[in-house]
C-alpha cells in the first residue's frame, strides 16, 4: 500500500468527526496513512492552545499513534527549500484581523515529502 500524507486540517476533521472528513474518506482507503512531524506538532499545539486537560491530551497522543510520522531530514529540508524557491509568491500573508499565516505552503510542504502523495478532496 502506498503512503499518503494527511494534512493537518484533514486529520483534525477526522479526529473531531467533522462532516468534512467524508470528502476525504474515499482518498484514504488503500494507503498507509502518514502525517508529517509538523502535522503532529500542530495537532498537539491545538490541544494545548484549547487548554485541554492532560487526560484529553493523552487521548489525542494515543490516537495520533495510529499514523506513521515522516520526520525531518536534510533531504526533506533541501526539497522544501527548493519548493519555496520555485514559487514567485510571498511566503507569508496577512488577512484582516489575523496573524501571519503561511500562504499555500501546506500543499507545497506535502509535495516535498519523499515517497508520499498529499490527500485532496474530489
Amino acid at each position: 500500500m502506498p503512503p499518503l500524507v494527511i494534512d493537518t486540517d484533514v486529520l483534525s476533521f477526522i479526529f473531531r468527526s467533522d462532516t468534512r472528513a467524508a470528502l476525504y474518506a474515499p482518498h484514504l482507503f488503500g494507503h498507509v496513512l502518514t502525517i508529517s512531524f509538523q502535522t503532529r506538532a500542530e495537532m498537539l499545539r491545538g490541544a494545548i492552545s484549547a487548554n485541554w486537560g492532560e487526560r484529553r491530551r493523552q487521548q489525542l497522543r494515543q490516537w495520533l499513534r495510529k499514523f506513521a510520522v515522516v520526520h525531518s531530514s536534510d533531504e526533506l529540508c533541501e526539497r522544501w527549500a527548493e519548493a519555496l524557491a520555485d514559487q514567485d509568491i510571498p511566503s507569508r500573508r496577512r488577512t484582516r484581523g489575523s496573524r501571519p499565516r503561511p500562504y499555500c505552503l501546506t500543499s507545497r510542504w506535502l509535495r516535498t515529502t519523499p515517497g508520499t502523495t498529499p490527500a485532496s478532496p474530489a
